[in-house]
């Protein structure tokens, strides 16, 4: 299960939230934009369940506001 999840972040902690970021094993690649979101991940997962685990640690991260996912559905 593959994810592309935006990440809204709190200005001021962006550089710690993406260190925590980084940490996370599922997490392959970490984009900054200056899109919609601060920053932009791909998450690869076992289960559903465990893309649920890491978007539910993503958000618990001090400094993030809002996290929105996209499950990949098929690759064209």
């Amino acid at each position: 299960f593959v994810s592309i999840t935006g990440i809204d972040v709190e200005s001021e902690r962006m550089w710690e939230v993406i260190g925590d970021v980084k940490k996370i094993k599922s997490i392959k690649s970490i984009y900054l934009t200056s899109g919609e979101h601060t920053l932009v991940v791909e998450v690869f997962a076992e289960s559903l369940n465990e893309l649920s685990n890491v978007h539910n640690t993503i958000y618990e991260i001090k400094g993030v506001r809002k996290v929105c996912p996209s499950i990949v559905l098929d690759v064209i």
